[in-house]
């Protein structure tokens, strides 16, 4: 018998019910089941008429067998809008496979940022993300480009930055750097009249404070 496809936690007392999809109903009803006794379930509602009413009072039944795994989050979302215009789900998100309209703890927030911090990254998996960072497609970085705030600095700061160049010393390997990156850049007469003339401004800089 198929064992993946659609199932609810429904409560008998008030016809209300987590809709739900699964690979393998057992594990997933098994899982529901421990959350919700331990008080940790993610739907905040479910866990409040779970103490409420008590485990007696909710069973768990499958809607709907579904051997085609690519049309399972389909199927789900079927059957959650009927929940929901019925307005008798417990579930917190509106779509289905997706955590749209669900709020996170604090506590659930603290744990995250824990283990984040205690995540090591593999040489293998920062390879990884070079690669994927490489094969993005010059649609997707233009868009990701135009996201980004644009940093406009004014007068003063402009001063205060160049105050400060002038005083840091260039290691030759940062010399070396900055060549190695210039070699077959071409700029446009625009870019190359900017540079001028923020030299003479920066030479000035230099004679009046000298």
């Amino acid at each position: 018998m198929i064992q993946s496809g659609i199932y609810e936690v429904r409560n008998t007392v008030n016809g209300k019910a987590y809709v739900g999809s699964a690979t393998t109903f057992r594990k997933r009803f098994s899982l529901h089941r421990r959350l919700l006794d331990r008080g940790e379930h993610h739907a905040t509602p479910l866990q409040r008429a779970w103490r409420k009413y008590g485990p007696d009072a909710f069973v768990f039944e499958v809607l709907e067998r579904v051997s085609d795994l690519s049309i399972l989050i389909e199927r789900e979302q079927y059957w959650l809008d009927q929940r929901l215009r019925a307005k008798a789900a417990y579930n917190m998100a509106k779509v289905a496979g997706s955590r749209l309209g669900m709020k996170t703890s604090a506590a659930t927030i603290e744990k995250m940022r824990a283990a984040a911090k205690n995540r090591v990254v593999t040489d293998e998996a920062r390879a990884r993300m070079r690669e994927a960072a490489l094969a993005r497609s010059p649609e997707v970085a233009a868009k990701i480009a135009a996201s980004r705030p644009k940093l406009v600095h004014t007068a003063e700061t402009k001063a205060r930055l160049s105050e400060a160049a002038r005083g840091r010393p260039m290691t030759a390997e940062h010399r070396a750097k900055i060549g190695e990156a210039s070699k077959g850049r071409t700029h446009s007469p625009e870019t190359k009249a900017k540079r001028i003339e923020t030299r003479r401004a920066n030479d000035a800089m230099r004679a009046a404070s000298a």
